[in-house]
């Protein structure tokens, strides 16, 4: 597909065509677009508090150099009733899925579209909508608890609701690589209703995969004005399981709340956010977690703690406007606190709260 791009782009540059014995056509109207580089660093201290275990080696605070965004996108037509979108992660990965986060076209019928290729999915609620390289906190259930890949292979058809805004439908296969069904015997949907009524935006999302045994609901809400920006997303996810003792049902359901909310001042934007997540087991409720190391696999394959059993995040900062949308400092303050078994493992059942902060100091930018 990129090489079909650039020769778009290329024959677009052709002012004339010329044959022989007649004249020269008018020059072709360029396909429109943009390219755009965007990016975020900081510097970032933990105290790592949620490594400690009773009896185990002291727990050290660490501060490290992170380059957390570096990507290169373009957008634009690449032919009549036909848009492009591309982004590459520069950041540097053997594995093609992840360099090319999303690259589809969209094809425009009137009010109807068709998008075909690599996409966001619609999953997480305004949270994982808006994420992006200027994204400075985020919450359990977007690091570990979404079912699919934050970008997935679909096919997408969305219509245009006028004044009541638009609906889509992601069409995308199982994430599950076991499950009730794991013979892919169907594939798997999302469906999207996103309004705008004078500045407020109602969303809902509801996914469905491995034959309808799991399922998601979010809602969400965000509003602009005067320079407050606020959103409010509540994510009810149900899975199911089969006991793998006595082939009972298992059913688990993950509930979260998120809030955000940002209000810029001048060339200064303070910016609150808030999330909490709870996970009910069916069978018997663990009441924990356990050791929050960086041993897991996520979704996308990198490395992550453990979905939480349990977790709070409150983060606040400030975003500095000063100088241009290319550079913009910024200070964040993450106080996280989780349940934890004692003993890290969850043999031991005695728990206790234990809280982990951490201070980061960057600049993000797009150019």
């Amino acid at each position: 597909m990129l090489v079909k791009i650039l020769k778009i782009m290329g024959l677009s540059t052709l002012g004339f065509v010329v044959s022989s014995g007649a004249k020269a056509a008018p020059a072709a109207e360029p396909a429109g677009h943009t390219v755009n580089f965007e990016y975020r660093g900081s510097v970032d201290y933990s105290d790592n508090n949620y490594q400690k275990v009773d009896g185990g080696p002291k727990v050290k605070s660490t501060t490290m150099l992170n380059v957390d965004a570096a990507k290169l996108s373009s957008e634009g037509t690449a032919a009549k009733d036909v848009d492009y979108k591309v982004r590459l992660n520069l950041l540097g990965s053997t594995d093609a899925t992840k360099f090319v986060e999303y690259g589809y076209l969209n094809l425009k019928m009137n009010n109807f579209h068709m998008l075909i290729g690599k996409n966001k999915t619609n999953q997480g609620g305004f949270e994982a909508r808006e994420e992006g390289y200027d994204t400075l906190s985020t919450s359990y259930y977007f690091e570990e608890g979404m079912p699919f890949h934050e970008f997935e292979r679909m096919l997408q058809f969305s219509m245009a609701l006028g004044t009541a805004g638009d609906v889509s439908l992601q069409l995308l296969n199982d994430p599950l690589t076991g499950g009730h069904e794991t013979t892919n015997r169907q594939p798997s949907m999302i469906l999207q209703y996103h309004g705008d009524f004078a500045g407020w935006e109602p969303l809902v999302q509801v996914g469905s995969w491995d034959m309808n045994h799991n399922k998601f609901y979010d809602i969400g809400i965000m509003g602009h004005m005067m320079g407050l920006k606020l959103s409010l997303d509540y994510i009810m996810d149900q899975r199911s399981a089969t006991n793998p003792v006595n082939g009972d049902n298992i059913n688990n359901n993950i509930n979260e709340i998120n809030f955000d909310v940002g209000y810029k001042v001048n060339d200064f934007e303070p910016f609150l956010k808030f999330a909490r997540l709870d996970v009910k087991e069916g069978g018997t409720d663990i009441k924990a977690n356990t050791l929050n190391l960086p041993t897991a696999t996520n979704k996308d394959g990198d490395s992550l703690p453990e979905i939480a059993d349990n977790g709070q995040k409150i983060t606040v900062g400030v975003i500095c406007h000063a100088i241009s949308a290319g550079y913009r400092p910024y200070f964040a303050a993450d106080f996280a606190s989780e349940k934890n078994f004692k003993d890290g493992t969850g043999l031991v059942t005695d728990s206790e709260t234990r809280s982990q902060n951490t201070y980061s100091v960057g600049v993000y930018g797009k150019f």
